[in-house]
């Protein structure tokens, strides 16, 4: 049960922060489109169905999460004994190491090119991916520090 339970809660706790820190960034006037142009190449290119923008959106922050709880799993699977002691460092570690996959798999599938290399915006975008990956690094310690409390008072 904790081979599973512990990772979901782990991938989910990790990406609401990177949902959070997205929405503070908003805030500011810092605008993504990622997860809608996730979503609406997913629709296109793997389901091939015409959804709405709002559908694309939706599909788009299901993949997210979905992908950060995959992230998780392997995160886990690494290090299942870092719930013990968990780390900061090794936690924001993983995450930066997690950008792997959007700059040279997911975004140049997607037509960016290698670390948005098809873009004219290549260096804000590569910002922007290591810090929500940072982010999402530093929601897997904070969410391991609660499940460490939740599991002393039970």
């Amino acid at each position: 049960m904790r081979k599973i339970v512990t990772p979901l809660l782990l991938g989910l706790g990790a990406t609401f922060l990177t949902d959070l820190w997205s929405f503070i960034l908003r805030f500011f006037g810092v605008k993504s489109g990622g997860l809608l142009i996730v979503g609406s190449w997913l629709s296109t290119n793997i389901l091939n169905l015409n959804l709405s923008t709002s559908q694309n959106w939706v599909l788009g922050w299901s993949a997210h999460y979905l992908i950060g709880i995959i992230f998780s799993f392997l995160f886990f699977k690494i290090n299942s004994k870092w719930l013990n002691n968990p780390k900061l460092s090794i936690s924001i570690y993983f995450g930066l190491v997690s950008t792997i996959f959007p700059l040279f798999i997911a975004w140049p599938i997607m037509g960016f090119g290698i670390a948005f290399s098809n873009t004219p915006i290549q260096s804000i975008l590569i910002i922007k991916t290591f810090t929500i990956h940072l982010v999402y690094g530093v929601g897997l310690f904070l969410t391991s520090i609660s499940i460490k409390r939740i599991n002393k008072t039970i």
